[in-house]
């Protein structure tokens, strides 16, 4: 039948305590951080009205559009995978980097830990055979090389948490580590990028702008090595790259989103997400796109 993803966006509170403390460290005086933020806030608090908004679909540009959007307040790159050690365990795993702008203009400040970006990275290994499954989140700023995107060469991190290489037919490197817990892979695009909704404009809400610009590669030939709890994993097996950029997408009772993607054996895949509210109930809106082979 073929392989199966999914990603929920968490409704709970995540701190960004050392992303906004760079507010505190560019002022004159020391304000007391209060970090405590939702993805619904992310997604959907007011923005600086400098920023851009996906109004209207684009043509794709690439490999301009792999890199960061400044002027865009959210973006981020999203590779999930299932793989095979040989051995009959079905592994998996997740790495993401998200980018949210805390101003439109970077903070002039003397201090060489100002900001004008905070990066958020998750990190995920699993083993469905085992019922194993770890998760692993941090948050820096974008000073002193600490975390960042740039579009050539393409590469994206968090410390040394990072992607890297050439996503339009070329090699793209993974790393990611956490205590006993490592991945370190190589992807390879078997196919080339997929807009999503109308020609990459993908719809999240009835306001003009409440939208986001979206693209996939849903086939990505992967090898290298998963750590689980101190084992290594030669792998093989098949990845997915999802790619965003907007600026307050969601309505105010909007918490997150649920997320599928099938990739099928004869080549064709399909990718579905609707947006919850904060009762759980489904949103307004879903939407998908059906990939021929």
């Amino acid at each position: 039948m073929g392989r199966l993803f999914s990603r929920f966006a968490r409704s709970r509170a995540v701190l960004f305590a050392a992303a906004l403390a760079a507010s505190s460290a560019c002022s004159e005086r020391a304000q007391p951080v209060r970090a405590s933020l939702s993805i619904g806030q992310l997604l959907a608090e007011p923005a600086d009205a400098r920023f851009e908004r996906a109004l209207a679909p684009r043509e794709l540009h690439f490999p301009v559009d792999h890199g960061p959007h400044p002027s865009f307040q959210v973006e981020w790159w999203y590779f999930t995978g299932n793989l095979d050690d040989g051995e009959g365990r079905e592994l998996s795993y997740q790495l993401t980097f998200f980018r949210r702008a805390l101003e439109f203009e970077r903070v002039r400040g003397e201090s060489q830990w100002c900001a004008r970006d905070a990066y958020l990275a998750h990190f995920t290994v699993g083993d469905a055979s085992g019922a194993v499954f770890h998760a692993f989140e941090r948050f820096d700023r974008d000073a002193l090389g600490l975390s960042g995107a740039q579009a050539k060469p393409w590469r994206v991190w968090s410390r040394d948490w990072s992607a890297s290489g050439t996503l339009d037919g070329g090699d793209v490197h993974l790393v990611a580590r956490a205590g006993d817990n490592a991945l370190d892979l190589v992807v390879h695009a078997d196919c080339p990028p997929v807009p999503n909704g109308e020609r990459g404009l993908s719809r999240k809400g009835t306001e003009q702008g409440q939208a986001s610009y979206y693209y996939s590669i849903p086939r990505m030939t992967t090898r290298g090595t998963l750590t689980i709890d101190g084992r290594a994993h030669e792998v093989h097996g098949l990845s997915w790259f999802d790619r965003e950029w907007s600026t307050c997408v969601l309505d105010a009772g909007q918490v997150g989103w649920d997320w599928f993607a099938l990739r099928i054996d004869d080549g064709s895949a399909l990718m579905l997400y609707r947006l919850r509210n904060a009762d759980g109930s489904a949103g307004a809106f879903a939407s998908g796109t059906f990939i021929a082979s």
